[in-house]
């Protein structure tokens, strides 16, 4: 059962029609689809993202599966385009602000909306992400010793933290995930000089 079909049984348990979905790690998780200000819409017969016109070849090409909805009045206004029967909906309460819920609760004056928590979906990791995990770490040790080696007294903490995201990049990251933490006080890198103890 791919990640899709779990959702929709995930739903299906719970007694509801389909969900909204506006985080962007779940967005991602569900379709593939890593960009930016977007709305995906998932039932039994359908997955829609709604996004603008910056995405629209992006998603398409991300998420086959998904049809791509371009809004130009926002993206609330474009869930008026949707085609879809009635009952209970969901959206992912941890990531809508109260103006979202507001929004999305207009267009869908008569279906009842309830949160849904999917972190318990994403929490089981599956074969490809242990297999994506396996080679972050596999590029974050080598990118480390990439950097260890190349440190020198004097160097900055912001040129050592260069370093580092150069070669995670190098190797095939699409970034760090997390701040990193070099100085103590500042929780990030800074202007210090490196002092290398031998």
């Amino acid at each position: 059962m791919n990640r899709m079909d779990r959702l929709r049984h995930f739903l299906q348990e719970r007694g509801l029609s389909g969900i909204f979905i506006k985080g962007l790690s779940s967005i991602r998780y569900f379709t593939g689809f890593s960009g930016d200000d977007s709305l995906i819409f998932i039932d039994n017969k359908q997955a829609v993202i709604i996004t603008d016109s910056r995405y629209t070849l992006q998603a398409a090409a991300q998420a086959p599966e998904c049809l791509v909805l371009e809004h130009k009045d926002g993206l609330w206004e474009a869930i008026k385009k949707l085609s879809f029967s009635g009952g209970k909906f969901a959206f992912d309460g941890e990531c809508f602000s109260y103006n979202d819920f507001q929004c999305l609760s207009s267009q869908l004056s008569d279906s009842p909306l309830s949160t849904l928590s999917l972190v318990s979906l994403r929490s089981v990791k599956d074969e490809e992400e242990l297999a994506l995990i396996t080679k972050a770490v596999e590029i974050s040790d080598k990118a480390f010793e990439f950097m260890l080696d190349n440190l020198h007294e004097g160097m900055r903490e912001t040129e050592a933290a260069a370093l580092l995201e150069y070669e995670m990049r190098r190797l095939g990251s699409e970034g760090v995930s997390f701040q990193r933490l070099s100085h103590l006080v500042q929780g990030q890198p800074c202007h210090m000089v490196l002092l290398l103890l031998r």
